[in-house]
């Protein structure tokens, strides 16, 4: 029912967004050529996404679920998840009209429950990562207030399903990682079988590129095959692992096929193949990205898929308060934990130098 509601609201969504040409394939002033490009970008991240609850939920079932240690709560929510996917892409067809581009053909490998729940981690922070790099370039305000919308639904799937289903940090940190076109066409590349002839658009993935599960502060290993790279005139030229997470991006050399993680990287890591130390384009990039799970168990200290075990350290507390009256002050004694995660803590990075929980406190008081 409640998906019914949404597909009967969408005409008038789209209806306020402005009138979409239904003759000859072409589209509406209101849509600039860049903004289809764009639009249809979206439109095929969401097919894929689409297609991957479709199978998950098709392939596994509540006994499926159960079996694998996972309440039929869970298996409910990702119902909810494929049913938004839907309306989502329901939403940008209708809006697309003519241009909209068909489906592609995918194949997940998905052997269990588990790897249906990992999998459905990392696609919810590609589309996170996606929307970022993307949405800046819309330029229509109405289809930007979309992209947006979409970009903190797909944000709060990827930490329910981290957090709630896999038993990970929720987070990677203060910022997400902003993505390209061409970076998210690299990522979700290698469960696309085939596409139709219609699905043309100015964004080309770059050389494949697969990094086995490894873990922060260890050397992580980089296959790919890009014949201009590793032959000829260009077999010479320094190659670099360049790290995305966040706003950052972080460039180790690549020394006989293999690049240390750095040790301050935690949750799902993007990482990419230059020939450059400090830019990552789609000229200076080989191949990639690739993603990496770097995440921990949050109510735990077991990692996961190669995450470094989180280290705590607990103070306590107690702050008076006195009011201007002169009113016997009141004592308030609160519990701060900091995690510690690859002998660096979180809150290092937030200032560079590192702060305390007392410090936290004081400070935030004074604002």
């Amino acid at each position: 029912m409640r998906l019914l509601y949404a597909l009967i609201a969408l005409p008038a969504l789209v209806a306020r967004a402005g009138p979409v040409s239904r003759h000859g394939g072409t589209t509406s002033p209101n849509i600039r050529a860049n903004d289809t490009a764009l639009l249809n970008f979206a439109l095929s991240l969401g097919n894929l996404q689409n297609a991957f609850y479709n199978q998950g939920l098709s392939q596994f079932d509540d006994s499926a679920f159960n079996s694998s240690g996972y309440g039929p709560g869970i298996r409910n929510g990702f119902i909810q998840i494929g049913q938004s996917k839907q309306v989502q892409v329901a939403l940008i067809n209708e809006t697309l009209g003519a241009n909209a581009t068909a489906p592609c053909t995918y194949n997940f490998p998905l052997d269990n429950v588990t790897t249906f729940a990992n999998l459905s981690q990392v696609i919810e922070n590609i589309g996170t990562s996606a929307y970022i790099g993307t949405a800046q370039n819309i330029t229509n305000a109405t289809y930007q207030t979309i992209a947006a919308s979409i970009l903190s639904n797909n944000a709060r799937y990827a930490s329910w399903v981290a957090y709630q289903v896999n038993e990970v940090e929720p987070w990677d940190g203060p910022f997400d990682t902003p993505l390209t076109p061409s970076q998210v066409e690299t990522l979700i590349a290698p469960y696309i079988v085939s596409c139709p002839g219609n699905l043309t658009g100015p964004f080309t993935p770059a050389g494949n590129l697969t990094i086995p599960p490894t873990s922060a502060g260890s050397n992580a290993t980089f296959i790919f095959n890009n014949v201009t790279e590793l032959t000829g005139a260009n077999a010479s030229t320094p190659l670099f692992a360049a790290y995305l997470q966040g706003l950052n991006q972080t460039f180790v050399p690549i020394t006989n096929g293999s690049a240390t993680v750095p040790n301050n990287l935690t949750g799902i890591v993007y990482a990419a193949v230059t020939n450059s130390s400090t830019v990552v384009s789609n000229d200076t990039t080989v191949a990639g990205p690739a993603w990496i799970n770097l995440s921990y168990r949050y109510n735990t200290t077991e990692t996961s898929e190669g995450g470094t075990p989180p280290t705590s350290t607990t103070s306590i507390v107690t702050v008076t308060e006195t009011s201007e009256g002169g009113t016997p002050p009141t004592s308030t004694t609160s519990v701060v934990t900091i995690w510690t995660i690859s002998s660096q803590s979180k809150s290092d990075s937030l200032s560079g130098s590192g702060i305390d929980g007392v410090s936290l406190i004081s400070a935030l008081r004074e604002l």
